[in-house]
């Protein structure tokens, strides 16, 4: 494919139908009036001006304008060659934005994201070798596959119109596949013989129109001398194309004598005569008959837009097709002679909106439609089983028009569950749709949050929450507070997306837990609303370390344990009853006051109690004389202890919750001399912080010589 595909078709003489005849969709040919510039221009110019003014057409893609018409004329006038004045309109920027736009659509399928290629060609880079870079780019091989045989099909399509040999297809493979770059491959592709003889015979002649890019429209690849190359001369040319490049080769063939001689033909035009137009509104896809004289090759747009042709033979009647596009203004049908009698034909034409299909055909209450068809622009109402769209956009539980052709809607919010049309109404008119449309039973609803979500927020009984989901529908619509019936709720409430409502705490609310969203095929909850806290008293208090305390409350659920605290701090052994009526914990070993909180969004709920740890017990008290350094009771639930021997309070060494020591020394206030010479049995008592006391004995034996050397009892030895 060559820069010739960017380049209008010179269209003199026997080679009229070829170009923009019956049937074809030539948008240039309407918007510049080609053809009338080629056949039957509106003055007659000299030889240079009529060659400028096909150049421009044929290089530019454009009718020539004032100052280029002046200005490359004078030239000319003055000696310039033509060859000259070609290659200087192919160097300007214009038409080498055109060429990289070629290269990009028609080898990537986007224009270009950077000016680098424009630069590349503004600079001196010829057109061959940036279209290798392109085909040997890592975007063009991923986009023929991902495979050096994609890349090769895709290739040759694109370089040479045709599917690889299989020696070719092979031979490229085992290259490429052993290091060759892509972009020596396309390199040597678009220098060789092939390719070139491609190119030579595509500008020697006309061919079928070949597509429309985003940035101008392909007409004819091909187009400047209108005629079957002869072997020799594509033998001569295509090593000019090989050596030269495409634009020396098209340089030589627009300034050849033979297009400056195609340049000066003009055909006798008859006068084109339209008597009537039927009908004069309609939407896209109504055929439009023109009745009148001399229509052949006639061409017809709808304000602007192309339309498809069929002219009957003899030329006495068109038959037009309302394109998709078409808006509200002319419809003109221009004929080539067209520009030497006045202009072409006008009238006003009304584009009526059409649907011509919609996607599901069924659905539920505030689910969604897309609406297919012609003319949406501008809509001002949608209605589906006869229940209006409300306004605000698809957002708002409306419509969105996407395009002219496309319409978003929702199925209305509080449409009855029935089959019906869906209507479109424009400034111009409303479309019907043949079809009809099947509203469904909805979803069961669905809750995403509520807000706020406590009483005390909500400011009381009689405050409001906000719930936000789906399936929301208007007349359907119930909440059930925990531990109340189940109360409508106004379609007031409800906003047109069903997504949000908006509802009144009721007398006697109070307990927290899920709010029952109903509608008419099911029910949700919602997020726990919360309401204040309250805590009895705990029982046991005092309660043992250890043990189970449990209190009693309103409330109490649906909170997280972070927010249950025994002295800022969340309990062992928490557990709550799915009532939220009671809550239980495993008491701290820490005797002593303690204040239990219970907190939501709601408010904070407190009571204290008292930890005791369990009752001592003495187990056993060794017996002991005066010799041995400790007394050692032992136990159970020594918790903080304190001793008594006899009555009297003896101060401890060291203790642990089972085991306490305390020095014999101490024992001084309680004994005697005789106590130490004949032992003595004491009575031990233990307390601690439970109000239970522990009772032993201690066993004092006999020491008849408390430490002397004489034999006697000496308190001294001792205390």
């Amino acid at each position: 494919m060559v820069l010739s595909r960017l380049i209008r078709i010179l269209v003199p003489g026997s080679f009229r139908s070829a170009a923009c005849g019956t049937g074809r969709r030539n948008r240039r040919c309407l918007e510049l009036e080609c053809l009338e510039s080629r056949l039957t221009p509106a003055f007659v110019g000299t030889p240079n001006q009529n060659f400028v003014s096909l150049e421009y057409l044929d290089l530019l893609n454009r009718q020539v304008d004032p100052t280029g018409f002046v200005g490359w004329t004078n030239l000319l006038n003055q000696g310039l060659s033509r060859f000259q004045e070609v290659q200087e309109v192919q160097g300007s920027l214009e038409y080498r934005r055109n060429e990289v736009n070629f290269l990009y659509e028609h080898f990537l399928g986007r224009l270009p994201d950077s000016a680098g290629g424009l630069l590349f060609l503004l600079n001196g880079g010829s057109f061959e070798t940036l279209e290798a870079s392109i085909v040997g780019s890592p975007e063009y091989f991923q986009k023929s596959g991902g495979t050096i045989s994609g890349f090769l099909n895709a290739a040759y399509r694109d370089l040479l119109n045709r599917t690889p040999d299989a020696q070719g297809l092979a031979g490229w493979t085992l290259v490429l596949s052993q290091g060759t770059s892509r972009s020596l491959f396309a390199s040597l592709v678009i220098g060789g013989p092939e390719y070139a003889e491609i190119q030579v015979n595509q500008d020697y002649m006309v061919n079928p129109a070949i597509g429309t890019f985003q940035s101008f429209q392909i007409i004819d690849a091909g187009q400047y001398l209108h005629r079957p190359a002869g072997t020799a001369e594509v033998s001569f040319w295509a090593p000019v194309q090989q050596q030269n490049g495409q634009d020396f080769v098209i340089a030589a063939f627009v300034s050849s004598l033979e297009y400056f001689h195609t340049a000066q033909v003009f055909p006798q035009t008859p006068i084109p005569t339209v008597g009537s137009v039927m009908p004069t509104s309609g939407a896209v896809g109504t055929t439009v008959i023109f009745g009148g004289g001399f229509l052949l090759n006639a061409t017809v747009a709808f304000n602007g837009t192309p339309a498809s042709v069929t002219v009957l033979p003899g030329g006495n009647f068109v038959m037009a097709t309302v394109p998709v596009g078409a808006t509200d203004g002319p419809v003109t049908l221009t004929t080539p002679f067209s520009a030497m009698f006045g202009g072409p034909f006008s009238t006003p034409f009304i584009v009526l909106p059409r649907i011509t299909s919609f996607r599901p055909t069924s659905g539920a209450v505030l689910s969604q439609v897309t609406i297919f068809g012609n003319n949406f622009t501008g809509a001002t109402s949608v209605t589906i089983n006869g229940t209006a769209d409300p306004s605000g956009g698809l957002i708002m539980g409306g419509f969105d028009v996407n395009s002219d052709t496309q319409i978003t809607a929702t199925v209305p919010n509080g449409v009855n569950v029935s089959a019906g049309p869906i209507t479109v109404t424009t400034p111009d008119g409303t479309a019907i749709s043949s079809n009809t449309f099947t509203v469904t039973a909805p979803g069961s609803p669905t809750i995403s949050m509520i807000n706020p979500d406590n009483v005390t927020s909500a400011g009381g009984v009689g405050g409001s929450v906000t719930i936000t989901g789906t399936n929301f529908i208007k007349g359907q619509m119930k909440v059930a507070f925990p531990g109340l019936a189940a109360q409508s709720v106004p379609d007031t409430s409800i906003n047109a997306t069903g997504t949000s409502m908006t509802v009144v705490i009721p007398a006697g609310a109070a307990t927290t837990g899920p709010i029952t969203v109903s509608n008419n095929t099911g029910s949700a909850p919602t997020p726990a609303f919360f309401f204040v806290p309250t805590l009895g008293a705990g029982n046991p208090n005092p309660a043992i370390f250890g043990n189970t305390i449990t209190f009693t409350g309103t409330n109490l659920n649906f909170i997280p344990t972070t927010a249950i605290t025994v002295d800022g701090t969340t309990p062992a052994g928490l557990t709550i009853n799915a009532a939220g009526t009671s809550l239980s914990f495993t008491v701290p070993s820490v005797a002593g006051s303690h204040t239990l909180r219970v907190t939501n969004s709601a408010g904070t709920a407190s009571a204290t109690f008292t930890a005791n740890p369990p009752a001592p017990t003495i187990t056993n008290i060794p017996s002991e004389n005066v010799e041995n350094m400790f007394v050692r009771i032992m136990g159970t639930n020594f918790f903080s202890p304190s001793v008594t021997f006899n009555g009297t309070a003896i101060s401890i060494s060291s203790f642990t919750t089972t085991e306490i020591d305390v020095l014999m020394s101490s024992l001084c206030p309680v004994l005697t001399n005789a106590d130490i010479t004949n032992g003595v049995s004491l009575a031990v008592v233990v307390t601690t912080a439970n109000p239970t006391l522990a009772n032993g004995t201690f066993m004092l034996t006999a020491d008849a010589d408390a430490g002397d050397n004489n034999g006697g009892a000496d308190s001294d030895d001792f205390c």
